[in-house]
């Protein structure tokens, strides 16, 4: 018994700490738990409104933007069938004037040498046809000089110019229309000779022209 007794006394003594808890500090805790939850819970809450907002802000803003789009694009669909439109008429006025061009060249070369009197190839000192032939109907003299070859020539090259800016018709001129050019040339011609103080160089050069001019049957020709 004596030695049991030792060996108890020689183990240390365990203390043992109690806590007086108390149902109001369990309480205060769980209260003060509830508040921090609380609030973070709010900070939480209050960002992810925030972000939502923003969210919502944003998909309105590319909504507009969509819409916008949109009509833009109904626009430029719209504009773009117009051009369509347009560069399709303007094809099918292109291909009307290239084939008005052509029908105009054609017929200014068949002017060029029925109407209008000379050829476009001149050989030499001889023309075939003769421009009297050519304009009027009228047959040249086999002896007409040449000289009166030449004054022929470049009166009626004076009036095919004048015809070619002035003609505005669809038809082309009549005979009489044509002399009636030349000799508005010529009166042109006798002016300028005139002011040079040359009048009978003007008759020396054009006169078998004149002498020829008389031999035709002119008749009037009204102002167009």
């Amino acid at each position: 018994m004596p030695a049991k007794q030792v060996k108890k006394d020689s183990l240390p003594t365990e203390k043992v700490a109690t806590s007086d808890v108390s149902m109001e500090a369990l309480t205060s805790l769980l209260e003060s738990h509830k508040v921090s939850l609380s609030t973070e819970f709010k900070t939480v809450i209050a960002a992810f409104e925030s972000k939502i907002d923003l969210v919502h802000a944003t998909i309105s803003d590319h909504g507009q933007r969509i819409t916008s789009l949109e009509s833009n694009a109904d626009l430029v669909d719209g504009r773009l069938s117009t051009l369509e439109a347009t560069c399709a008429e303007l094809a099918a006025s292109n291909a009307k004037l290239r084939a008005k061009t052509a029908d105009l060249e054609a017929r200014s070369r068949h002017n060029n040498i029925r109407i209008i009197g000379l050829p476009e190839e001149v050989l030499g000192e001889t023309v075939d046809p003769s421009p009297l032939t050519a304009l009027f109907g009228i047959p040249l003299m086999p002896n007409a000089p040449i000289t009166s070859k030449r004054v022929i020539a470049f009166t009626t090259l004076l009036a095919r110019r004048l015809i070619l800016l002035k003609w505005i018709y669809s038809s082309p001129p009549t005979h009489n229309r044509w002399i009636h050019e030349i000799l508005y040339c010529v009166r042109l011609e006798r002016i300028r000779f005139s002011l040079r103080g040359a009048l009978s160089t003007f008759h020396d050069t054009l006169q078998p022209f004149l002498d020829h001019i008389d031999t035709l049957t002119i008749g009037e020709e009204p102002n167009t």
